[in-house]
């Protein structure tokens, strides 16, 4: 229901998706049949004729659900009908001054009345004159029927009681299947949502994993290119061995990039440390690794991500600075691990608050295990990537 004081905040809302809109329509087609039968199968007597009065009952019938519908789709997208002071009105016209010409089956439509005035007025006035709409003409056909039709008093009593009823869950049942309607609405807006989450969820996945992949192994490949191309001349067989070593990084790294489709590409602390080593030695840099004993009772989700994190963060160095030395140290204090690489070469090297696409990747790897990540310069020549990550509980 609809009031008045809300109809500011909620026009302009979107509305219901073709398929549903149908769906509302072929609700409410039931509705117009029961009305134009009802009016066909009365048995008193008809000032029309057959014919005449089963057009005039579709006809009207038709104009009744068009105004209805309207008011409707509009309630189940959150929104007011324009002008809908003018389609109320015209609902109700169509609704009662036929009675002059149909029998009173045809007040089976005006459950399409006392639904609109529901959605459409402030909640307890479109209630209270609904109930009052339906239960008073219920009330004058009953009593009409029980004076011609000379029915018990205990059949007329059950049968006015039996067509209230019916009166009431009429209006009751159409607004019901409104709201059904609006909420497969909801529903299907929501599965759509979720579907394009989780396809850029998966986006992102890739990215970050193609990133954190094929930077190390790039950097790799490139070192020892550079190498190979320094010793071709004066030392032919060290220049093949470094051109050897640059097809096997090239051969695991397409390797690395078929598993990421699958999000199989298991890594370790120990693996990536060891990797790191060889790394830095190719590339002429001093390396100082503290880690004993790092890696003990280590879970599998903490050495996964700290694999990443020590691979991206010895690839950056590699990348971003023109380091000769660098400290990796891994220690565990108290319900935590953290791990410090520190470089020095890195002229301006981005502050405390920097970010980019490598950094952002690991603070999501170590998100869902309450990690924290810093990255900033310790002065002018010095870099420093930390992580502190809360042990897991064995």
């Amino acid at each position: 229901m609809i009031a008045a004081t809300e109809r500011d905040q909620v026009r302009g809302a979107a509305e219901l998706r073709l398929p549903y809109r149908r769906l509302m329509v072929a609700a409410h087609l039931p509705l117009l049949a029961a009305s134009v039968l009802s009016v066909l199968f009365d048995t008193r007597p008809d000032p029309l004729g057959p014919a005449a009065t089963a057009a005039l009952a579709v006809g009207a019938g038709a104009l009744v659900l068009a105004l209805h519908v309207r008011h409707a789709l509009a309630f189940a997208a959150g929104v007011v009908p324009r002008a809908w002071p003018i389609t109320l009105a015209a609902l109700t016209t169509l609704v009662y001054v036929p009675l002059g010409w149909l029998p009173g089956g045809w007040l089976v439509i005006q459950w399409a009345l006392a639904a609109s005035l529901v959605m459409l007025l402030p909640r307890r006035m479109g209630a209270a004159l609904a109930a009052l709409l339906v239960l008073g003409s219920e009330i004058v056909l009953s009593g009409h029927v029980i004076r011609t039709a000379g029915l018990p008093p205990a059949v007329a009593g059950w049968s006015a009681v039996y067509n209230m009823v019916v009166a009431v869950l009429g209006p009751v049942a159409l607004l019901a299947v409104i709201r059904l309607v609006r909420v497969l609405d909801e529903l299907s807006a929501a599965r759509a949502q979720l579907a394009q989450t989780a396809t850029q969820r998966e986006r992102l996945r890739i990215s970050r994993d193609l990133h954190d992949l094929l930077g190390q192994s790039l950097t790799a490949m490139s070192l020892k290119g550079d190498l190979a191309l320094r010793l071709v001349n004066g030392d032919r067989p060290a220049a093949i061995a470094e051109l050897e070593g640059l097809v096997g990084i090239g051969r695991a790294a397409l390797r690395d990039v078929r598993t990421v489709a699958f999000d199989r590409h298991p890594t370790s602390f120990d693996d990536e440390l060891a990797a790191a080593r060889q790394l830095l030695h190719a590339a002429g840099i001093v390396a100082r690794i503290e880690t004993a004993p790092f890696s003990d009772a280590m879970s599998a989700a903490e050495d996964q991500a700290l694999g990443w994190l020590l691979r991206e963060g010895v690839t950056n160095v590699l990348r971003h600075s023109e380091a000769t030395h660098v400290v990796i140290r891994a220690e565990r204090c108290p319900g935590q691990r953290r791990l410090e690489i520190v470089n020095d070469g890195t002229g301006s090297a981005p502050g405390p608050g920097a970010t980019g696409s490598g950094l952002d990747g690991l603070r999501d790897r170590i998100a869902p295990l309450g990690g924290t990540l810093t990255a900033g310069a310790l002065d002018g020549e010095t870099f420093r990537l930390a992580v502190d990550l809360p042990e897991e509980p064995m």
